[in-house]
């Protein structure tokens, strides 16, 4: 005999058993909140899907309620998030002097002046001033008070 085998045996070298496959993944195990990112690779031609982690088969069911899952989740928190989103947007922090000064109006109590220190009635506010305007002049005033 040669080194090469007789026509009629065929060589099964280029068959390769993979018993692995037949394990099934457990990185998303009874579908609770994965603590890896859902990563699946589908085989259209097969028709399975396998985990990108570890490379064990995902029943195709199992894979779609994972994702759809993730996208309830994502769903709820951008929800969430446009929510907060609002808020922040109706958020006003200037009206809650306004609200505190008209709180106090009506428990009968009038502000008082910080520089002279006398109570200022309601009918004396009749005349208003730009807030900008303002704190640059009392900057102006600080600063020539310094030099």
């Amino acid at each position: 005999m040669g080194d090469k085998l007789p026509e009629n045996i065929v060589q099964l070298s280029t068959f390769r058993i993979n018993r692995g496959k037949e394990k099934h993944c457990s990185c998303y195990e009874w579908m609770t909140f994965p603590k890896k990112p859902l990563a699946f690779e589908f085989d259209p031609k097969n028709r399975e899907v396998f985990c990108r982690h570890c490379g064990n088969k995902i029943d195709a069911f199992d894979a779609m309620l994972l994702c759809a899952e993730q996208d309830e989740r994502r769903n709820s928190e951008l929800k969430q998030l446009f929510e907060q989103a609002k808020e922040l947007s109706e958020y006003k922090p200037w009206l809650i002097r306004a609200r505190e000064f008209e709180r106090e109006l009506r428990a009968g109590m009038i502000p008082i002046c910080p520089h002279c220190s006398r109570g200022i009635l309601p009918e004396e506010l009749t005349r208003w001033g730009n807030k900008e305007r303002e704190l640059q002049a009392r900057k102006f005033q600080k600063q020539k008070e310094e030099s």
